[in-house]
Formats: structure tokens, C-alpha cells, sequence
């Protein structure tokens, strides 16, 4: 499992890699709270609100599926 923050309102782009590389199927996205985080057809992630979610990502005929929890924050803490 992948994790992410971002702050309410940011979007961010999540990555997928098909292997081999011409291989092609339709992907279903989804959010466990979309009062938390949406995500649309692309994988593209809006941060809704404070709190925690999980993106799902699964093939159209749920062979396979990743996931990413992702956490919504009105602060993101930077280390250096």
C-alpha cells in the first residue's frame, strides 16, 4: 500500500504501469470516502476535507487491484 497526504483542494495525479507495456484494460477508480478524498476516471485524487481515505484502483474484471491511502491535512509537515 502506497500513502499520500495532500491539503483540502490540492489534486494529485496517481501513476499505473501496465506490464508488458501494450497490454490495456479498463480501469475503475475509486475513494472508501469521497467526503475525504474524490478521484476520477484518471486517477487524479482532490483532497475534500480533513480525514483519511483509501483510492482504489481495479481492473474492469477485478483481476487486479492497488490501493493508497491517502490523508488529508490543513498542514503538510516537510523534514529537511
Amino acid at each position: 500500500m502506497t500513502h499520500g497526504a495532500c491539503l483540502s483542494g490540492d489534486t494529485a495525479a496517481l501513476g499505473f504501469t501496465f506490464a508488458p507495456e501494450e497490454a490495456t484494460e479498463d480501469l475503475i477508480w475509486t475513494s472508501s470516502d469521497p467526503a475525504v478524498a474524490t478521484v476520477d476516471e484518471n486517477g487524479v485524487v482532490t483532497g475534500v476535507d480533513l480525514g483519511k481515505a483509501v483510492i482504489s484502483c481495479t481492473t474492469k474484471y477485478g483481476k487486479l487491484q492497488d490501493v493508497c491511502s491517502v490523508k488529508v491535512c490543513d498542514i503538510i509537515q516537510v523534514a529537511l
